[in-house]
């Protein structure tokens, strides 16, 4: 289960970076749109098969993974090493946190 928790993770990330990486290719307004609509179209059938909890379980896992890193990086270690394990972590967090909804499911009543 830990690995297909992982292989969601690596899906989402190699895509991100194709997308990434096809904006910083030299190639025609047209091409470039075309390119990046197919990599969308291929994401939405990705997800379609991707459960919620499988979801929710690979970010929980994932920010466990950040927090032992916290717990295990010697903080008395020189400052530029210090900051420098603070930017990767920090790091980490924000490519985390670009994948948790921004919004939340409001009801209201009447």
């Amino acid at each position: 289960m830990r690995m297909k928790k992982k292989t969601i993770i690596i899906t989402v990330i190699a895509a991100i970076a194709a997308i990434a990486a096809a904006i910083f290719v030299v190639k025609k307004g047209p091409e470039l749109k075309k390119e990046l609509e197919e990599k969308v179209d291929k994401l939405k059938e990705k997800i379609k098969n991707i459960e919620m909890s499988d979801v929710k379980d690979a970010i929980s896992t994932k920010l466990t993974e950040i927090k032992e890193s916290i717990q295990e990086f010697d903080w008395n270690k020189p400052k530029d090493e210090v900051e420098r394990k603070f930017h990767e972590i920090k790091g980490q967090l924000r490519s985390v946190k670009k994948h948790i909804p921004l919004t939340e499911v409001k009801t209201e009543v009447d």
